[in-house]
């Protein structure tokens, strides 16, 4: 019996299962709930494409492993594609636009999450309100890895882990009334404490005595004491403020705790002084730097008489542009496929939706070395497109060679995994730069 023929316009189907041996499977895994968890990513001989078929004007779409088609391939002619595929994206841009138009966006500063009013009624003559906005990011990866292939120090003995990495940044905000309010602040990648705000907060009538009274998170201002500890503006006190007003005369009751931590180090040289720090060879820093392709590899040793790194001036980078791989679409992202060797497109590829990324800013280039530095390691994966040129002086203005002729023809240099031993990017990652935790030295 055949499998299930493969269907050109499939529903989005959200299963979990990893894959089926039924033999009318319809080709979904998890991984099209969950792209980095597809149980399929490591078996590179799986291709699911099309190409032109035999008669003219038809297109074949197939999935198959090597040479064995895991579907019935899809014979269709081009004209007939057009057509349905016009239907298809209409109705769906169509819905984009009404989902857009629908959902609420929070303006406030936590971003584009969604605002929602948990609270919204009356009881009695006094409002009650309670909203809160913001956004909470799960994300997940399914990691499998061939621990007997791999050389370095890893203790670890299992092949399969589970990675889930959970942030939070929202606000709430409520009042009874007009003079009871309650504004939250939550944001799990603060740098300080007290950055998450908690404030309860009564505000008086104009003739009241007692004007406003806080609990939480609150400001200190004071002034003319700018000398005193506490004085001035400090806005890292944790506890309970009252603000009476007498005539002229306004009246400021605190009791509050100041967090503070007070250390002292010796630096020198820009690194802390005392004994010598040791690090084990397999510690090096990982994706952070990578070689553009093996012939700036070769090149970059052995080193020349000066200790100068040695590079052809007939074989240098011209225009480059680098991407990274992202999971939501955005207006002026790209769809295309990246090649670990875009001149044979058997070579490992990973597609997707790809976000390009500033010089100088995301990273930087060495354009005769042909290497590229990253400020911290990339979160997904990383493609390339570049040209090569000549460079005597100042760089060629026409190109020798091209990785492609179109920003479909993309070089990786990062899966969108972190690299390990069983990377099929992993020879082109440098292994020989530590972190010696300081500068200058």
């Amino acid at each position: 019996m055949l499998p299930q023929q493969i269907d050109p316009f499939p529903p989005q189907v959200k299963t979990l299962s990893l894959m089926s041996s039924h033999p009318f499977w319809n080709g979904y895994s998890i991984g099209n709930v969950v792209s980095k968890a597809n149980a399929t990513q490591k078996l590179r001989k799986i291709k699911q494409d099309n190409e032109a078929g035999l008669i003219e004007n038809t297109i074949v779409m197939y999935h198959r492993y090597k040479d064995v088609d895991l579907q019935m391939p899809a014979i269709f002619t081009i004209d007939w594609y057009r057509q349905i595929a016009l239907v298809k994206n209409v109705n769906q841009e169509f819905r984009k636009y009404f989902i857009k138009k629908l959902t609420k966006k929070s303006q406030g500063r936590s971003g584009g999450g969604k605002g929602i009013s948990l609270i919204n009624t009356q009881i009695g003559e006094t409002n009650v309100e309670l909203n809160i906005s913001g956004n909470i990011s799960v994300q997940g990866a399914l990691v499998f890895e061939e621990k007997d292939l791999i050389t370095t120090n890893l203790r670890e003995s299992k092949t399969w882990d589970l990675e889930i990495e959970q942030t939070q940044r929202f606000n709430i905000d409520g009042n009874i009334g007009d003079r009871f309010f309650v504004k939250i602040k939550q944001d799990s990648e603060a740098d300080f404490t007290w950055e998450n705000d908690l404030t309860i907060e009564y505000k008086g009538q104009k003739n009241d005595i007692l004007q406003k009274a806080e609990a939480g998170n609150i400001n200190l201002s004071l002034e003319g004491m700018d000398a005193v500890n506490l004085g001035g503006a400090n806005s890292s006190l944790f506890g309970i403020k009252a603000v009476h007003q007498l005539g002229p005369v306004e009246v400021q009751s605190v009791i509050a705790r100041e967090q503070v931590k007070k250390s002292e180090k010796t630096m020198e040289g820009g690194a802390e002084s005392g004994t010598p720090k040791s690090f084990n060879d397999y510690n090096f820093l990982k994706d952070r730097y990578f070689f553009i392709d093996e012939t700036f590899k070769n090149n970059f040793y052995p080193l020349n008489e000066t200790s100068q790194h040695i590079y052809d001036p007939n074989y240098v980078i011209g225009d480059v542009e680098l991407y990274q791989r992202v999971i939501n679409w955005e207006t002026g992202f790209i769809q295309a496929t990246a090649y670990l060797d875009p001149l044979n497109p058997t070579s490992d590829s990973l597609g997707g939706t790809w976000k390009k990324l500033e010089e100088n800013m995301d990273y930087t280039i060495d354009r005769l070395l042909g290497f590229v530095r990253f400020g911290s390691p990339p979160s997904d994966a990383i493609a390339i497109h570049f040209t090569i040129t000549s460079y005597d002086g100042q760089f060629g203005t026409e190109p020798t060679s091209i990785t492609g002729t179109n920003l479909n023809s993309l070089k990786l240099l990062k899966e969108s995994t972190a690299s390990n031993p069983n990377s099929s990017t992993w020879p082109l990652m440098f292994k020989n730069v530590y972190s010696l935790g300081g500068s200058n030295i």
